[in-house]
């Protein structure tokens, strides 16, 4: 789709911008990357389809077949750190019309849970970013499932 931000993203070669690390998950039907710094806690990951479409309701039957395998993947590889005790998962849609999915890592220290943690204001440092991200790509190396 031609106004779709993170089409055009995808097509000039720039798919995570504003991210750190590149990619922690790549595959035939996903991307995943850290989210960015200014919104996001360490590890908290955007999960975004390749093909452009909107939902659920517009998954082909691979893409849908897939999508619980590779949040499980990474649902795991999230909470190897000691650190996280919960996941949020974010699904709205309204910003940017392309299917993306929010990972979000609580912090077993949170003061904040469910969704007041998820509507707080959160934002990480490059380094904090860089460390999750190798974790994650060694925690996803060693889950071969």
């Amino acid at each position: 789709m031609s106004d779709c931000q993170i089409c055009a993203r995808y097509r000039e070669g720039r798919p995570h911008e504003g991210s750190v690390g590149g990619y922690v998950y790549e595959d035939e039907y996903w991307y995943a990357y850290h989210a960015p710094l200014a919104v996001a806690t360490p590890g908290q990951l955007f999960l975004v389809s390749k093909r452009h479409y909107l939902d659920f309701g517009e998954m082909t039957p691979e893409e849908a077949a897939s999508y619980g395998s590779v949040v499980g993947r990474l649902y795991r590889a999230l909470k190897r750190d000691p650190g996280v005790e919960r996941i949020y998962t974010l699904i709205t849609l309204e910003g940017i019309p392309h299917f993306h999915v929010w990972l979000i890592p609580r912090p077993v220290d949170a003061v904040e849970r469910g969704r007041a943690f998820v509507a707080g204001e959160h934002s990480c440092s490059e380094s904090e970013a860089l460390d999750a991200v190798k974790r994650l790509r060694e925690a996803l190396a060693q889950d071969v499932s």
